[in-house]
């Protein structure tokens, strides 16, 4: 497991890259609000590429309500990307 967000800086389109037991790669972006589960997130250009790309690998995971009380909420794989 690498920590790529502290290790190779916030720019790479993922904060942990990790590995699935039959060795294909994990690849997991972690969003953190203070609000419900449902709350929006917003999700960078770097994000969405690494997303578009390596669609099968990549994850996101949400901490919500983090302020009180952490909550994990591991994302499907088809959600909607809301483009502004």
């Amino acid at each position: 497991m690498r920590w790529t967000a502290v290790r190779d800086g916030d720019g790479f389109g993922i904060d942990i890259a990790s590995f699935e037991h039959d060795g294909r790669e994990r690849l997991i972006e972690v969003k953190t609000t203070n609000g419900w589960e449902r709350t929006p997130f917003h999700v960078t250009r770097s994000e969405l590429a690494v997303a578009e790309d390596r669609r099968e690998e990549w994850h996101v995971v949400r901490l919500w309500n983090f302020a009180r009380q952490p909550q994990p909420l591991r994302c499907a794989r088809r959600w909607k990307l809301m483009r502004s």
